[in-house]
């Protein structure tokens, strides 16, 4: 009999940002193992007839329903339960937390004792914690520290990641399993020294994500007003393009920022960009920036890696290895540190560019694809079910 795996998330379109890509990636390949039965779980806005379309045939989709009220920004739903009961699944793979469905997963739990794994994507690290932290007490103390205290085994998606949720104080097995990319066969032969540019001709620094203030967008802002004052004539030839979907507004406050300073000619604002727009961005691209005050583990950083760019990013975006590898240069959250990193990139020759870009095409190939992923994962529900007795050597009991 096939076991049934449950992914639970919020929204499922676009608007998850890089947590819908990583849900239809890991679902559809371990759709494709035929001993799995996999159903996601997701409530739908006004994207998700679409987006829905990259889930494979072979998952089935269930739209569960959001109240309109003072719950909604907690996903509070009266028809989950039902619909995860009626379900019945082996093992609940949670996407997330701070959210609603985390209380019908603890329920579920309870009942019918179904393995649960918890997959926090980041949102246990200290500053994603300290964010909004009234409400995520108040939904602590209701069900999420119980649901996480139950839960069979935490995901981590990095040993950082592994260390926060340790500090946080859960003691059961944590299994260490990264995000992955599906890297296009095209994209080994791609040359960044030779592709072709926009007609400005100027190189580009691109940010791509959610425009939020924990990305760090604006002291990318203040720190490109440093390098201006430190006379660096190489800026002339750069555009900082930044690329995503807005959240609360911070886009036009970047944007008012950026006119206020006199800083147009220096920053291109293009909006949310998917598919074969957000192909094309990358491909134009020159170089990539991070500066995230807390990340799980960004797919964006692996995406740039697979076109071959360089990435400047905080330690916090928990991908050490880029750093060892030659593959990113390292931000500090300070606009001098940053600005100093943006001289240097500026500076940088076209061939050293291109090799750290390499190095990170290499890394990502070696480390970071879904094929690795889904097969650590296939053997972590192998273990959680008692289907094999050796613990895998990426979980921690420790």
């Amino acid at each position: 009999m096939d076991n049934r795996i449950a992914f639970i998330t919020g929204v499922n379109s676009r608007k998850a940002g890089g947590l819908f890509f990583t849900i239809t990636s890991i679902v559809n390949k371990l759709a494709q193992y035929r001993e799995y039965k996999i159903a996601v779980f997701g409530f739908y806005d006004e994207f998700s007839k679409n987006d829905v379309r990259a889930f494979s045939k072979s998952v089935d989709l269930v739209e569960y329903n959001i109240e309109n009220n003072v719950l909604k920004k907690i996903g509070f739903s009266l028809n989950l339960r039902e619909k995860l009961v009626n379900y019945s699944p082996d093992i609940i793979h949670q996407q997330g937390i701070w959210m609603y469905y985390s209380n019908e997963v603890l329920r579920l739990k309870r009942k019918k004792n179904v393995k649960v794994i918890i997959q926090p994507h980041g949102m246990l690290d200290g500053w994603a914690v300290q964010n909004s932290s009234f409400k995520k007490k108040a939904v602590g103390f209701l069900y999420e520290y119980s649901n996480l205290k139950h839960a069979d085994c935490i995901h981590a998606l990095n040993y950082e990641e592994y260390k926060a949720i340790r500090s946080f104080g859960l003691k059961q097995p944590i299994a260490i399993i990264p995000n992955g990319i599906d890297i296009k066969p095209e994209l080994s032969s791609l040359s960044k020294t030779t592709t072709k540019k926009s007609t400005n001709d100027k190189k580009k620094l691109l940010y791509l994500g959610r425009i939020h203030p924990k990305k760090g967008i604006e002291l990318i802002v203040d720190a490109l007003m440093i390098v201006i004052s430190e006379r660096c004539s190489e800026i002339e030839n750069w555009v900082i393009q930044i690329a995503g979907w807005d959240q609360d507004d911070h886009q036009q406050y970047l944007i008012d920022k950026v006119k206020k300073n006199f800083l147009g000619e220096y920053f291109e604002f293009v909006g949310p960009v998917f598919d074969e727009e957000k192909e094309k961005v990358f491909l134009q691209a020159d170089a990539f920036i991070l500066p995230s005050y807390s990340e799980g583990l960004p797919m964006t950083v692996l995406e740039a890696w697979s076109y071959k760019l360089p990435v400047l990013m905080t330690k916090y975006c928990n991908l050490q290895d880029g750093f060892t590898s030659n593959a990113a240069v390292e931000l500090e959250l300070d606009v001098h540190n940053i600005a100093f990193k943006l001289i240097k990139l500026f500076k940088m020759s076209d061939s050293d560019r291109h090799q750290i870009g390499t190095n990170g095409f290499k890394l990502v190939t070696e480390k970071y694809t879904w094929d690795k992923v889904a097969i650590q994962t296939k053997e972590l529900y192998k273990w959680i079910c008692g289907e094999i007795t050796e613990i895998p050597s990426f979980v921690n009991i420790d």
